[in-house]
């Protein structure tokens, strides 16, 4: 049990979170910012850990940033593939690691895989200039 674990508590899906007293807390998902009374206190006897298809419900719900259409699933890597919000006919890619937000949205699903890829595999400086090279590979720039 540790912070950012997505978990299940009374049948509904939500992340750990802790207060200030190192105390465990239920967030439930959807359910925005919170103040530490909000939310119930939660131990590993009242919780239960989430399954696979429990973790992606969970990031297509908490998701804000347009329409899902589709996660993709490559090993550890998430690719939620989604229309974004205030632009006609565009289709954008965001991607997370083992479920956790990568922050970072890319214009093609390769692009996006390529990212997740170098940004897990590499040193951040190193993971830059791979990704940066690959995306213009792709694109036909060099």
């Amino acid at each position: 049990m540790k912070y950012g674990d997505i978990v299940k508590y009374k049948g509904q899906l939500g992340e750990l979170v802790t207060d200030d007293k190192k105390n465990f807390l239920f967030h439930p998902v959807k359910f925005g910012n919170y103040y530490y009374n909000q939310l119930d206190i939660v131990t590993e006897n009242d919780i239960e850990v989430a399954n696979f298809d429990e973790h992606i419900s969970y990031i297509e719900q908490e998701f804000v940033w347009g329409e899902v259409i589709k996660t993709h699933c490559i090993g550890e890597y998430q690719i939620m593939e989604f229309k974004p919000e205030h632009k006609e006919d565009a289709i954008s890619y965001h991607g997370y690691i083992n479920f956790e937000d990568t922050n970072t949205t890319h214009c093609s699903i390769e692009s996006a895989l390529i990212s997740l890829i170098a940004r897990n595999k590499l040193e951040v400086n190193e993971a830059r200039y791979a990704e940066l090279f690959i995306n213009k590979m792709l694109n036909g720039n060099l």
